[in-house]
């Protein structure tokens, strides 16, 4: 579990300058809680409501820290569309 909630942070961090109030959120479910599919299901979901662009690399993260817990190929398929990546 150490290194999910070290993965996760890592991506929360990088993305704390674009939209850190949310995202205090998403440490706060990950490091209290360890609730980490719901932390990185809130971090998507505040990417794509905040219209934020992340890299390639930062989404395959994401994506795999989903197969890695085991969620479902409809969510993993439904936030490899919808956050957007720099191209």
């Amino acid at each position: 579990m150490e290194m999910l909630e070290n993965r996760i942070l890592k991506i929360v961090q990088k993305l704390t300058p674009l939209a850190t109030i949310e995202l205090k959120e998403v440490n706060e479910l990950v490091l209290k809680h360890g609730e980490y599919g719901l932390a990185l299901e809130n971090l998507c979901s505040i990417i794509e409501e905040s219209d934020i662009t992340i890299n390639p690399e930062e989404l395959q993260e994401i994506l795999e820290l989903f197969r890695i817990m085991d969620f479902d190929e409809k969510t993993i398929s439904y936030y490899s569309r919808a956050i957007r990546t720099i191209t």
